[in-house]
């Protein structure tokens, strides 16, 4: 396949998708000291998702086979928003509802091609437009429900963004209080819908 070759050309003050990708696929390579609030807290949903303590310092995750990966090499993100909308110099994100729902319908596309068994968002503002989008049968606890999308059962799991509750921190109470019971409660219910 023949891929043609485009300058993207940013402009000041934004975050372009191609910029975000490099960073997440780096975050697999830094040693998690010098990961940002965010990619801490997606490493430790990882370690979670995946039966390992929250507190190990693992890198490869061993399979059944014998066989084994990158915790960074086995897992798809994806943002709800495919577009930004900032603060010049803040992070709080300024979307609109109407952003949300426009964006909505191609996350869930996304989901359909992915055919996830267990789903984390980081965001609990989301939370709105994300019970319209994932196909919610139930809720099981306040962070956890169960969705079908077309036949694609899978369990959601709703956290608030790492960088919202400190929760990329072993010493934070919300991290130990609702984030590992959380994920640990999808992770058995995902593991029973396979």
């Amino acid at each position: 396949m023949n891929h043609a070759r485009s300058e993207v050309h940013h402009l000041p003050g934004r975050y372009p998708v191609d910029q975000r990708t490099k960073d997440v696929l780096d975050a697999g390579l830094l040693a998690s000291a010098n990961a940002n609030q965010h990619m801490k807290g997606v490493t430790f949903a990882l370690r979670l998702a995946f039966g390992l303590p929250v507190d190990a310092d693992i890198e490869h995750i061993q399979f059944d086979d014998g066989s084994s990966a990158r915790l960074f090499d086995v897992y798809a993100m994806t943002n709800l928003l495919l577009c930004s909308a900032v603060d010049e110099g803040a992070a709080k994100s300024r979307s609109t509802g109407t952003m949300r729902r426009s964006c909505s319908r191609h996350l869930r596309a996304t989901l359909e091609i992915l055919q996830p068994t267990l789903v984390i968002s980081q965001g609990a503002s989301l939370d709105k437009t994300l019970l319209a989008t994932l196909g919610v049968t139930g809720i099981v606890t306040p962070n956890v429900a169960t969705c079908d999308l077309d036949g694609n059962r899978f369990v959601w799991v709703s956290l608030r963004h790492p960088s919202r509750g400190n929760w990329q921190s072993l010493k934070c109470a919300y991290l130990h209080e609702v984030v590992v019971p959380a994920i640990k409660e999808g992770r058995k219910l995902a593991l029973g819908v396979l």
